[in-house]
């Protein structure tokens, strides 16, 4: 059992180490999110009456934002990135906060540009190998990878444009999902995971509720927990995930798809957010999953499925 208490939070505005401010010790609310689409981290944080001289060093001398969270001897890094926007405000008479808007690798994904030339016999793993070496003058490095196609080119072939459009070219035509995280762009498997072992959770490892079945995937709620991200496994018990519950005004049940479950409870996250409050009582990451290994077909009735076809002959 993982034992949850003693919540720890560290804002750094900076890199850690070369003249960072540290704003650990404000009243601080984020919300960090992450999916499995192509777009990058990006982290929503709020500082509550930081010093006028604080904010206008924030605004004039710094770009890069780095948060951790989460509880005594389990915190880890959950946003390191560039900052986009600050935005100074009032919430009420006594209290000012600084927002700080941010994104993993945003200049990586906006201005990475290929000019590069392949020769034939070149295999997609070096086409791979190309467009992440585009972005390493951003500080992006290669992360996750699977083994991808062995075809050879039977040609010489250009690379020339943004990077993150030729990546696409190249996930859609070896099977995978990409996207750029933690300095690193990861390239997982579709309806593989990231490897290591399962994350546990249950009642006695933070999760909250029970785990629900809607259209998008499994909805899936615990106590804030770092080392849960984008691809990783985690482990519910089956029985415990509550089955989507469809509507009667559903017209075409046919075509009506719910993503199944998986007999074992692995599933993997999609779709991560990391949401806390330092002197409140939000603490929380939420997920959306998939079943790794599908089963079952669903919410609906195949008799009734069956029935409403044949009835449209």
């Amino acid at each position: 059992m993982t034992i949850q208490f003693g919540r720890r939070c560290s804002l750094v505005i900076g890199a850690a180490g070369s003249g960072a401010l540290d704003l650990s010790a404000l009243h601080i609310r984020f919300t960090v999110t992450q999916a499995a689409v192509q777009t990058p981290k990006s982290a929503d944080i709020r500082v509550y009456n930081a010093a006028p001289s604080t904010i206008k060093r924030i605004q004039n001398e710094f770009t890069r934002v780095e948060l951790s969270a989460g509880y005594d001897g389990a915190e880890g890094m959950i946003f390191a990135g560039q900052i986009k926007q600050i935005r100074v405000g009032r919430e009420s008479g006594t209290d000012t906060y600084l927002d700080i808007l941010a994104t993993d690798s945003d200049p990586a994904y906006n201005y990475s540009f290929l000019s590069e030339s392949l020769a034939a016999g070149a295999t997609q793993d070096d086409v791979r190998r190309q467009i992440v070496g585009s972005m390493a003058k951003f500080g992006v490095q290669g992360g996750e990878a699977p083994e991808l196609s062995s075809y050879a080119l039977p040609r010489g072939k250009v690379l020339y444009g943004s990077a993150r459009d030729h990546m696409r070219t190249l996930a859609k035509t070896n099977g995978v999902d990409w996207s750029i995280s933690d300095g690193k762009v990861d390239l997982i498997r579709q309806g593989a995971t990231l490897p290591g072992t399962a994350i546990l959770l249950n009642s006695g490892t933070g999760l909250i509720g029970m785990p629900q079945q809607t259209i998008d995937g499994v909805t899936v709620k615990c106590l804030l927990n770092p080392r849960i991200k984008r691809g990783v496994q985690i482990k519910l018990d089956a029985s415990s995930v509550q089955a989507y519950k469809m509507s009667a005004d559903w017209v075409s049940a046919q075509n009506f798809k719910v993503p199944s479950g998986d007999a074992d409870g692995y599933y993997k996250a999609y779709h991560v957010q990391h949401t806390g409050d330092t002197r409140g009582q939000t603490w929380y990451t939420e997920m959306i999953c998939e079943a790794v290994d599908p089963t079952g077909i669903g919410v609906i009735s195949q008799t009734y499925v069956s029935m409403v076809a044949s009835n449209g002959d």
